[in-house]
């Protein structure tokens, strides 16, 4: 009987021990980068007995993308704790003296004697009462509104000393110094903490792994192109990563490209403690970027986030390595160490490929869908679509073994730098065409008349047409000391008559449901030095009057 006593004490006392609190760090495996602000993050935890970790970095997580792996039963929570904290480098006067005997010297002759006392702190009201309207608010604002008594920050006007004729108050702005025998160098503060609770370990053992995307760490990318060496170019991949998430140290970063579909990336998680159920409802109700934009800028700039590619783009020169259906590719560029609020900028890769030179004369169609010229107003509400541009480009094929994500793209030539661009996604082995600079040395002229004659009526679902029947020219001068190799890419609305030189139609998708074809004509030619090319061409054209 005494034995069997002595054994349900000891297995008492070691489950009392086993359910002791454990504080643990989590070590981050690897943190991959989004271009739009997101990181997918691997956080381990080693676990040998069953028990409650506690860990004190805790996730904010995009909702629904919070998983927790393990082989052993675990159930994870997040709560608050007081924990202990150093406030050597960011305390303030509260947090060194309160309750202490502090001597402060004030300002001015009128105060040659200090004071002394005891440091009183002022007190908060901590009542918060949280705003339980989870309906959307429809100015589209979110977060959290504190309602009644809310967490007042002291006055900060005046300190508090308690002396031998009672409680003095002196203004801040007056004092010259504060000194103490002793002051306070820890302070506890309420702070987040994630709780492992581990059950059934394996013997040797176990893991927990967390993953999650966040926000908070993301990177840029952008290319050099080297154009110093005739025919043959150096292109450098290059990246800056910035971190605002953490510190970390000896962690594998990984650079994603691609397009991933993340329908909540802009809503935080109801399992962090910085969001309430009334702003994680409004997130939802917010609409998540969209693609595109006002302007041409906007557009330039969600394409460089979200790795888009002009409508053109196409999948030749897949290798077999990512001809799996999944568009997402991670390029490991080893450890790095990082602390918060960290910069670094390096190369990825670079690598030569041959390249052709070309002329780029690209004439943008002048009329609407209708048939009627582009009105004023719209042309100055869109230069960049309607300008009639002629630029120097080169021709290349992607000579690295991964994809070329959308980035800006500098060129340079004998260290001197030449010009700038966007370069969209690019598979391995796909031909690319990327403008330098503006074409001054070769003129342009684009002219186009209606032929005279009676113009036929049309009636087309209720609305009355016009057929018309426009000759047009396109006029080059080559004014270099070489030949030049021209493209020549004119949008236009209507049915193609005639055209010389043989050049392609397309059709674009643009104009399946006009009245009006849409079309792409597109010419390439060498043009030799001196030389000038007269290209004339007629199209008919139904115009709404």
């Amino acid at each position: 009987m005494k034995h069997a006593i002595v054994g349900l004490f000891l297995a008492c006392l070691s489950s009392v021990m086993a359910a002791e609190p454990v504080f643990t760090d989590s070590s981050v495996e690897s943190i991959g980068l989004f271009k739009n602000g997101l990181a997918y993050v691997r956080r381990q935890v080693t676990v040998d007995k069953p028990g409650t970790y506690i860990i004190k970095d805790v996730p904010q997580p995009v909702y629904g993308t919070f998983w927790i792996e393990s082989d052993a039963d675990v159930v994870a929570r997040v709560t608050k704790m007081d924990l202990e904290e150093d406030i050597t480098t960011d305390g303030t006067p509260d947090d060194f003296f309160a309750g202490k005997l502090v001597t402060v010297q004030l300002k001015g002759e009128k105060f040659q004697a200090p004071v002394k006392g005891v440091w009183l702190k002022d007190e908060q009201d901590k009542t918060i009462n949280w705003n339980r309207n989870y309906n959307p608010n429809p100015y589209g604002h979110y977060g959290w509104q504190p309602q009644g008594n809310s967490q007042l920050p002291p006055s900060g006007q005046f300190i508090r000393l308690r002396t031998h004729t009672g409680v003095t108050l002196l203004n801040r702005g007056e004092i010259a110094s504060i000194t103490a025998d002793d002051c306070h160098t820890k302070r506890l503060r309420e702070k987040p903490v994630l709780i492992v609770e581990v059950k059934q370990v394996k013997k040797r053992g176990g893991t927990v792994q967390i993953s999650y995307l966040t926000q908070g760490i993301s990177w840029a990318a952008g290319y050099t192109v080297d154009l110093s060496v005739e025919g043959k170019l150096t292109l450098t991949q290059k990246a800056v990563v910035k971190n605002e998430l953490m510190d970390f140290e000896n962690v594998k970063l990984q650079l994603i490209s691609g397009f991933p579909h993340v329908t909540f990336g802009h809503v935080t998680s109801p399992l962090s403690l910085n969001t309430s159920w009334s702003q994680f409802f409004q997130q939802l109700n917010q609409q998540p970027n969209q693609r595109g934009g006002v302007s041409s800028n906007v557009m330039s700039q969600q394409a460089v986030m979200f790795n888009s590619a002009p409508a053109s783009a196409s999948a030749a020169g897949m290798p077999e390595s990512m001809s799996d259906g999944v568009d997402v590719f991670y390029n490991d560029i080893g450890d790095k160490t990082m602390k918060n609020g960290d910069a670094v900028a390096f190369n990825v890769a670079t690598a030569g490929a041959p390249y052709e030179k070309i002329v780029v004369w690209d004439i943008p169609d002048n009329r609407q869908a209708n048939g009627r010229y582009i009105e004023d107003y719209e042309r100055r509400n869109n230069p960049d679509k309607y300008q009639n541009n002629i630029w120097d480009a080169i021709r290349f094929k992607n000579p690295f073994d991964f994809p070329m994500t959308t980035a800006a793209a500098a060129f340079v030539r004998e260290g001197k730098f030449i010009g700038e661009t966007i370069s969209y996604w690019v598979n391995p082995g796909e031909e690319t065409l990327l403008n330098t600079s503006k074409a001054l040395s070769v003129s342009t002229r684009s002219t186009e008349n209606e032929l005279p004659g009676e113009r036929e009526k049309l009636v087309i679902f209720g609305r009355r047409f016009q057929k018309s029947k426009v000759a047009a020219k396109l006029v080059l001068k080559n004014y270099r000391k070489t030949p030049v190799k021209v493209m020549i890419k004119r949008r236009f609305s209507g049915e193609l008559l005639a055209a010389d030189d043989n050049p392609t139609c397309q059709l674009r998708e643009e104009g399946v449901y006009s009245v009006n074809q849409r079309n792409d004509l597109v010419w390439e030619l060498t043009l030799e030095p001196g030389k000038e090319k007269e290209i004339d061409y007629s199209y008919e054209v139904l115009v709404d009057y």
